[in-house]
C-alpha cells in the first residue's frame, strides 16, 4: 500500500534521519517529546523548561516563547501601552523588523544617529531625540554584529528621562559587556530570536 508523503511512513522515516544527526542527549529528549506527543503543543513541560533557560540567558526574570522576536517587540509595545502616534526612539541603523513592529501599533519610529565608528547609539543623539521627543517612552537598542551597546549609560538615560529600555539581544543571545553583565540584563525588557541564523536557533521563534 503506498502512502503518500504526509503519511506515517514518510513521517517516520523523517523523524529518523533527523535523529541520527544529533548526540545522545538530544536524542533522548527528543524520542522522549516523540512519544509523549510534547512536539504536537504549542505549551508543556518542554516549553515551560525553555522559558526558564531563556530567561537566565539574560540574568532571570520571566520569559515568553513567541513565534517571532518581532512578535516579542510587539507584544511589548502594546503591553506598555504604546499606540497611535507615540513616537517610539531606536538606532538609525537596526533590524527593519523593529521599525515595523513600532508602526504595527499604530507608534511612529523616531530614528537616531549611531556612532561614526560603530553600530551602536550615540549618546548625544539620544539625548537630542529625547528633548525633541517630549511624548517618547520607550527606546530599542539592538546589540548587533558583534558589537554590544552601552546599556549602562543607556541605563541611566531612561532612568533620567523615564525611558523604558527594550534590549533587542536577537544577535547576542549569552554575550557580556566589559562590566561583565549579561546583555538584556540592563533593560527593562529584552527579545530574543531562535532565527536559523543566531547562536541559539530552532529555525524559528523567539522570546520576550
Amino acid at each position: 500500500m503506498r502512502t503518500n508523503h504526509w503519511g506515517n511512513n514518510a513521517k517516520s522515516k523523517v523523524t529518523k534521519n533527523l535523529l541520527r544527526e544529533v548526540d545522545d542527549a538530544i536524542r533522548t529528549a527528543a524520542e522522549a517529546a516523540i512519544a509523549g506527543g510534547a512536539h504536537r503543543r504549542y505549551v508543556g513541560e518542554y516549553s515551560a523548561r525553555l522559558a526558564e533557560q531563556v530567561a537566565s540567558l539574560v540574568g532571570g526574570g520571566h520569559a515568553l516563547l513567541c513565534c517571532s522576536a518581532s512578535a516579542a517587540l510587539e507584544i511589548a509595545l502594546r503591553g506598555l501601552g504604546v499606540g497611535q502616534g507615540q513616537r517610539v526612539l531606536m538606532a538609525a541603523y537596526d533590524y527593519p523588523g523593529n521599525a515595523w513592529a513600532v508602526e504595527r501599533v499604530g507608534a511612529r519610529p523616531v530614528l537616531v544617529d549611531v556612532q561614526r565608528d560603530g553600530w551602536n547609539l550615540d549618546t548625544g543623539s539620544l539625548l537630542a531625540a529625547i528633548e525633541r521627543c517630549s511624548d517618547a517612552k520607550v527606546l530599542i537598542a539592538s546589540h548587533l554584529h558583534g558589537q554590544t551597546q552601552d546599556t549602562d549609560a543607556l541605563h541611566a538615560i531612561c532612568q533620567k528621562n523615564r525611558l523604558v529600555l527594550i534590549e533587542d539581544c536577537c544577535q547576542a543571545i549569552g554575550a557580556r559587556r566589559p562590566s561583565s553583565r549579561l546583555v538584556g540584563s540592563m533593560g527593562d525588557l529584552a527579545t530574543l530570536s531562535f532565527g536559523g541564523g543566531k547562536q541559539l536557533t530552532a529555525g524559528r521563534g523567539g522570546a520576550l
